[in-house]
């Protein structure tokens, strides 16, 4: 099966079509940047994967950590959320992310 997205951890920027192994494999590769993403976006410090479940950790450490505690759902969940956004779309997204918590503290 093939997916369409962003190599976010790349220096290209424009759509890539690879097999879902590919995209996996590169996933892997790249995972800390993959949780530093979803800590920075994530609302409440609550984790995406587990939702309801989830408790909301005090630091984003502790969320960083939880999140290498399920590596294979943490990377499922990137390709299915946030591949297919563009890069653009993905820097205000952090961007935004980023305002929220200045405006919190």
């Amino acid at each position: 099966m093939s997916l369409t997205g962003y190599a976010h951890f790349s220096d290209m920027k424009n759509l890539i079509t690879a097999d879902h192994a590919n995209w996996i494999r590169y996933l892997y590769d790249n995972i800390e940047g993959i949780i530093r993403i979803m800590t920075t976006t994530s609302e409440n410090l609550h984790c995406m994967i587990c939702e309801d479940l989830s408790l909301n950790y005090t630091t984003k450490g502790s969320l960083a950590h939880h999140y290498r505690t399920h590596r294979k759902q943490t990377i499922q969940y990137f390709l299915n959320n946030y591949l297919s956004i563009s890069p653009e779309e993905l820097s205000k997204i952090i961007t935004k992310s980023h305002e929220r918590e200045i405006t919190q503290c």
